[in-house]
């Protein structure tokens, strides 16, 4: 049986599944046990409506788990954002969240803005995933830490059910890996860290190697928190490179 359940998740899931039937997302450093924790929350992630989503119990656990998260210590965290490239970038106003909603994202709804960063130009790189000779429009930022309070979900081996919440969120929107074709629950996750009290959150990215590993960093309603015009380091930290 264990054999079945790690050839079906390695087959449908796209991940390497280890002799101790657990999942490993990418060079995150994280390991996600297949236990009942991975299923509830896989059935979690697949029900029909929004609502019943919310309203699911293992939102509530979820909630109580967010209680327990510790922010982002330290005094400011360099980060930088990426853009491909468009002949409308021109400065470093242009690398800013969306000037409006509209636009969903894996952590936003097409109603939020939302600011998606990384902790490395590699990061940002990697998370492009650009053919040799493609250009990028970089923007480097710094969050203060001591005011922005950022969940910080990028430890290795967090929880059982925290660990499988964000394997499924990773995955939302990806038809071939998830029971549904949205971002309603990698969305829901965001909103449900939003609610508990954070202004964003950091998580590892999955497109890593064994050398390298890096974070995501997801800043929810920029203009709202402190200004990301005061976090950019403007003119001297746009570039643009050539992958």
């Amino acid at each position: 049986m264990a054999k079945h359940i790690q050839k079906t998740l390695s087959r449908n899931l796209s991940v390497s599944a280890s002799v101790d039937k657990t999942v490993i997302r990418g060079e995150t450093g994280r390991r996600t046990h297949v236990g009942d924790d991975f299923y509830l929350v896989k059935a979690w992630s697949e029900v029909p409506t929004l609502n019943d989503m919310r309203s699911h119990f293992a939102a509530a656990r979820f909630q109580d788990e967010i209680a327990k998260v510790s922010h982002r210590l330290g005094n400011d965290l360099v980060c930088v954002r990426g853009r491909p490239y468009d002949e409308t970038i021109d400065g470093w106003e242009r690398m800013g969240p969306p000037a409006q909603a509209g636009k969903e994202g894996r952590y936003n709804s097409a109603s939020q803005v939302v600011l998606y960063l990384c902790d490395s130009e590699e990061g940002v790189r990697r998370e492009f995933s650009l053919k040799l000779g493609g250009k990028l429009f970089l923007q480097e930022y710094i969050l203060p830490l001591g005011s922005l309070q950022l969940a910080d979900f990028s430890v290795p081996d967090p929880n059982e059910f925290t660990s499988a919440v964000f394997d499924r969120a990773e995955i939302s929107g990806e038809d071939s890996r998830i029971g549904r074709h949205d971002f309603e629950f990698s969305q829901l996750v965001a909103d449900l860290v939003r609610e508990g009290g954070f202004q964003g959150m950091l998580v590892p990215g999955v497109h890593g190697d064994s050398e390298f590993r890096y974070l995501n960093v997801v800043v929810f309603d920029p203009p709202a928190a402190s200004g990301w015009r005061v976090w950019s380091q403007k003119g001297k930290g746009f570039r643009n490179v050539v992958v």
